[in-house]
């Protein structure tokens, strides 16, 4: 019943817009990397003028959710339909920036102003990009030198919770090559009120105490160098070197710390903190004519080191036994080709598609376990099929991955010796087909199936054995599939009405084998949970009204739950087996008047309730965030028009609406506005 609905109402909104008045000459977007996908381009250059984060910009993505660990500056992950963020592949430049011992990428540590494009594809990449790429991948480019000549760009911000912030970019470009070295820095004290409300006694009803959140202070650091090199008419070098850093502190937990006299600092723990460094090298070579196609060969260094310092587990980050530090280092390379062949035409068929090979190797050294290591093997070949002129565009797809983990030591229960164990390194097959029909000139109809696995990360097989939590090394890979149908419209409009832009698609995922942490007895540990489904719809509509206001909209349905449950684990709550993290409902709404010299914009996000945790009867409510803001630009006033053009104020508000909400631990955010104003200037 639930996919006869969202088939039927796919089907009205298709009618409407076959019905509507707008001529469909528009140019579909597509991904260069999995064309047939449905996917989302963002061009970060247009954010230029406002503080924005990469979070941000992916919460008005259809499909995807960011999963937010605390405030500004705080750890952000991101799902899409329905997936765990171990499961949502993140690349910059090309480099992966998931974690092999955590599994997921942290946005937090990639700064707005470095990137120049966003691309999110949605259930799709898999046989291009191997392993982790189940619910979808999403590419960060950075930014590049501008056009020839030299160039510099720079802005101040600085905001409420004593938020200071500040980049500049200094660019030069010419015949044989160009260059680009950014530095960004943004602090925070990050204190901010919040309120909390215990469970209500007897027929008293509840009662709601304010408070200030502490320890939630971070300063980060970040620079950018890139470099392209001409070497001939068809053959050039790319550099790009990475540098990040980030100290913060870390308030803990708020459960169990609760009592009506308490203090900020019994409400917050003030003791904890933590330090990252991200260090990424990465040097490309690439010819345009070499064995009649396109040729690059790129290599690459990712280097992670991290710390935490919890003083006698007083944060509950760890366990009471006298475990009150951790450190952890990560390093992965990885060499990947790429040939891309030319277009072939054979009658009323033509060729072309490209062939991929890639080597990776991983390390993991923390303080409270073995070393770590993981090698990777991977392929795929891509072709494209286009028949009647491009009427008809087939993408059959296969990649294969092996892999080789090392092996650890775990224990079955806690009276148990450690043991040496092995784990299962399962070649995965990943098949994969997609199609285009061009129905019209603007209007396309897609479908896609792909087969998708995950492997377990190194914290899910060999996290140390403190009793009460520990990995499990007999996990089995999660393995799937996903499949999709929809269209997508790009119209150039008519009237008042144009640069109409409606996506409409549903989506399957059907999980054979799911990992999820769960509680196995006494022990939580994470295990393997059988099939799981997740089939939803989402829809985009975006439009410019009378050339100047920009209007754009998203709703996503996501019905995710596992089929068949151990009863044993974790389900016993009688809570029906929903994913967490995942609301069955997401609107976002997005508005921006082009006044000339003022430019005012706004944002909503809606998410329905959602779980914390599987099996756990606790809900995150369901939750309406209004951010806005002004953009002035004093150049075109008549009195300052020598003033540089690029030169712009702005000031923005974050939760204008004082709604007290909760991050993916249901930890307490702000219930304040956050106010930040901004100064930015660039040269022509």
């Amino acid at each position: 019943m639930e996919s006869w609905r969202l088939g039927a109402a796919a089907a009205v909104l298709v009618a409407l817009v076959l019905a509507s008045p707008f001529g469909v000459a528009g140019e579909n977007a597509e991904a260069p990397e999995d064309p047939s996908a449905f996917s989302t381009v963002i061009d970060a250059t247009q954010y230029d003028e406002r503080f924005a984060t990469v979070e941000e910009l992916l919460s008005q993505v259809p499909g995807a959710r960011v999963r937010r660990y605390g405030g500004l500056g705080a750890q952000s992950t991101v799902s899409i339909r329905g997936s765990k963020s171990e499961q949502v592949l993140v690349l910059l430049d090309g480099v992966r920036l998931n974690s092999s011992s955590r599994g997921a990428a942290d946005l937090s540590t990639i700064p707005l102003r470095q990137v120049a494009r966003i691309e999110v594809i949605r259930g799709g990449g898999a046989a291009r990009f191997g392993t982790d790429a189940v619910g979808g991948v999403i590419l960060i480019t950075t930014r590049t030198a501008a056009a020839n000549g030299l160039h510099a760009d720079a802005a101040l911000a600085a905001g409420g919770q004593t938020m200071r912030g500040g980049d500049v970019a200094l660019s030069g470009a010419g015949e044989q090559g160009s260059a680009l070295v950014t530095y960004s820095r943004l602090s925070s004290q990050n204190d901010y009120e919040f309120d909390l409300t215990p469970p209500a006694r007897g027929t008293s009803p509840p009662q709601t105490y304010s408070f200030t959140r502490l320890n939630a202070n971070f300063a980060e650091d970040s620079g950018l160098l890139r470099g392209t090199l001409v070497a001939g008419a068809t053959s050039r070098f790319d550099a790009t070197v990475d540098l990040y850093q980030k100290r913060n502190g870390q308030p803990g937990s708020t459960v169990g710390r609760f009592r009506p006299d308490a203090r900020d600092e019994d409400i917050s723990c003030v003791t904890a903190d933590e330090a990252y460094r991200r260090g990424i090298a990465r040097l490309a070579f690439a010819n345009e004519r070499l064995l009649g196609g396109a040729f690059e060969l790129a290599g690459s260094v990712r280097s992670d080191d991290g710390a935490l310092d919890d003083p006698g587990g007083e944060c509950f980050f760890g366990p009471t036994s006298g475990i009150d530090h951790s450190n952890w280092l990560e390093r992965e390379s990885q060499l990947e080709s790429r040939w891309a062949a030319q277009p072939f035409a054979l009658g009323v068929v033509e060729l072309s598609g490209s062939a991929v090979a890639g080597l990776r190797y991983t390390t993991v050294s923390s303080s409270d376990a073995e070393r770590e290591r993981r090698t990777s093997v991977s392929a795929s070949l891509l072709p494209e099929v286009s028949l009647f002129d491009g009427t008809l565009r087939l993408f059959p797809a296969l990649g294969v991955e092996t892999a080789d983990t090392s092996s650890g030591l775990a224990r079955s229960a806690v009276s148990q010796a450690m043991s040496p164990v092995d784990t299962d390194d399962s070649t995965a097959w990943l098949p994969a087909v997609g199609a285009i029909v061009q129905v019209a000139p603007g209007l396309q109809l897609k479908a896609n199936w792909k087969r998708v696995m995950r492997r377990p990360n190194f914290t899910e097989l060999f996290h140390p054995d403190w009793g009460f939590i520990r990995g499990n090394p007999s996990l089995a890979p999660e393995k799937g599939w996903n499949a999709d149908v929809g269209f997508v419209l790009a119209s150039d409009g008519a009237g008042f009405a144009r640069e109409v832009h409606v996506e409409a698609s549903l989506f399957q995922r059907e999980i054979d084998e799911g990992i999820e942490w769960l509680l196995n007895g006494r022990t939580y540990m994470p295990m393997n949970t059988g099939p799981a489904r997740a089939l939803g719809a989402e829809v985009s509509v975006g439009a410019k009204l009378w050339r100047r206001l920009e209007l754009g909209a998203t709703y996503t349905r996501t019905n995710a739950r596992y089929l068949r449950p151990d009863p044993s684990a974790a389900f016993v709550s009688g809570v029906k087996p929903i994913f967490p993290h995942v609301p069955l409902n997401a609107v976002t709404a997005r508005a921006a008047l082009d006044l000339d010299v003022l430019e005012p914009w706004s944002e909503l996000r809606y998410e329905s309730e959602f779980a914390y945790q599987v099996g756990l009867k606790s809900l995150a409510p369901a939750a309406t965030v209004v951010d806005a803001g002004l953009i002035f630009r004093p150049a075109r006033l008549r009195l300052l028009a020598f003033l540089p053009e690029a030169l712009t104020l702005s000031v923005e508000g974050t939760n204008l609406g004082r709604e007290q909400r909760v991050d993916s631990l249901g930890q307490p955010l702000s219930k304040e506005t956050l106010w930040v104003f901004r100064i930015r200037g660039a040269t022509p």
